[in-house]
């Protein structure tokens, strides 16, 4: 199964208990995290880009673009995502778990 950049926003919502939408927009919210991950991702392991001959250029990602990375990285750049939304909701009760989305990212 190919996935798209909106499988990735609704994966990052699952731990963020954002299924309806209310807290975090698709286009305002999720997706500049998701391009900030996949540039990290970029910068941290350019191998997994491999493969790809069109432009990486990940400002144009859109919701509905296919994920740019092989299916096993869809969780991987997820975490990324949840990461951001907790360190930016509550910066001293969430913390905690932001740092350790974090570093699902980094082992990933």
């Amino acid at each position: 199964m190919a996935y798209t950049v909106q499988n990735l926003l609704d994966r990052a919502r699952i731990p963020l208990n954002d299924a309806d939408k209310d807290r975090y927009t698709d286009a305002d919210k999720l997706l500049p995290y998701a391009k900030a991950g996949l540039e990290t991702a970029f910068r941290k392991r350019p191998d997994v880009f491999f493969g790809q001959y069109t432009a990486l250029d990940f400002s144009t990602l859109v919701v509905g673009a296919a994920f740019p990375l092989p299916n096993e990285y869809l969780q991987v750049v997820s975490d990324y995502i949840t990461a951001r939304c907790e360190g930016v909701d509550d910066e001293h009760m969430s913390m905690g778990r932001a740092k350790t989305y974090y570093e699902l990212f980094l082992a990933g």
